[in-house]
């Protein structure tokens, strides 16, 4: 018999065939780290030493989980931590671990919000898939001088007990196919290869200072260590200013390149159009591949008149490793 891999749950399908044959022991569930809220004190312009910590979310010892939304809460108000502040991603299963992004990206391109949750496997990718006592875990940096905050992450799924594969053949059958897509699919985060300004250029973070009214070129780039390609999906911007001349709306425009050095746009399309957040990102009609190693750029223009703007941009999709 041929397995067929069981279908990744999208925006609005919280339900489904399995849930509904077996909801005992495969239900949805909520998952959050042991200890909910993670503190973040302000960034000292001496490094990320008292600024950084972790979490980790656990699966149980008696089922698999399949994490395809994640949102978070954010204790400080001021824009400045809230945009300052990265995360890096990576799976833990015996052993074994696997990083969901090259480098610490931008958080608020990682998490929605509980109205707005980030859905992962929308519109094509694939939830993040927790083996029995496998963990997602998370390191986060508050880069910000502003001041302290708080970070509360959690994750939506499923949970799929084990009695439930042992009562289910087509369950089991439908799991073990799942399980070996997974191995070589998973979601990836690509945030930019160059650090921003102010206190990020010291800590080596990812994002870019466009300069007063002018133009700056930033580079996305996939550094896997072994032979693949991400389907990039979502665009996801973000940006601050201290700037109160120009356009202070829309900050800044922006020119795409993909990795065959074609220009995606007829002009430059303005921030709002063309990126957003992890609760509202840019969704492309159709995927663009980036390979091992490959780049894509964009030239960004600065549309604020009498102060630098510093931008944050990730691009989000399916990493697809080379299959054996």
């Amino acid at each position: 018999m041929i397995q067929v891999p069981i279908p990744s749950l999208r925006r609005g399908e919280r339900d489904s065939i399995f849930l509904s044959r077996s909801r005992e022991n495969v239900r949805g569930q909520f998952f959050v780290p042991v200890s909910s809220q993670v503190p973040l004190v302000a960034t000292a312009r001496s490094g990320l030493a008292n600024s950084t910590q972790s979490f980790t979310i656990s699966a149980p010892s008696d089922a698999y989980c399949e994490l395809f939304s994640l949102s978070r809460d954010v204790g400080g108000v001021a824009n400045d931590i809230v945009q300052r502040t990265y995360i890096m991603l990576s799976e833990y299963a015996n052993g074994y671990q696997r990083q969901l992004m090259p480098r610490p990206c931008t958080a608020e391109h990682v998490f929605g919000t509980g109205q707005n949750p980030f859905f992962i496997t929308d519109p094509y990718s694939e939830p993040i898939m927790l083996r029995p006592e496998g963990q997602l875990s998370g390191q986060i940096y508050n880069t910000s001088t502003s001041g302290s905050t708080s970070y509360t992450p959690s994750a939506e799924g499923r949970r799929i007990g084990l009695t439930a594969l042992r009562e289910d053949r087509e369950l089991d059958d439908g799991l073990k196919a799942t399980l070996l897509l997974r191995k070589k699919v998973y979601p990836y985060w690509i945030p930019l290869n160059l650090d921003v300004g102010a206190a990020g250029s010291l800590l080596g973070l990812p994002g870019i200072t466009v300069p007063v009214a002018g133009q700056a070129t930033a580079q996305f780039m996939v550094f896997n260590n072994k032979p693949g390609k991400v389907l990039i999906t979502r665009i996801m911007g973000s940006a601050l200013t201290a700037g109160v001349a120009g356009d202070t709306t829309n900050l800044f425009s922006m020119d795409l390149y993909d990795p065959q050095n074609r220009k995606l746009n007829y002009q430059p399309i303005i921030f709002p159009a063309g990126a957003g957040p992890a609760t509202f990102p840019y969704v492309l009609p159709t995927p663009i591949v980036i390979r091992s190693n490959q780049v894509m750029w964009a030239r960004l223009y600065n549309l604020v008149t009498d102060a630098t703007t510093d931008v944050f941009l990730t691009l989000q999709g399916l990493a697809v490793d080379d299959f054996d």
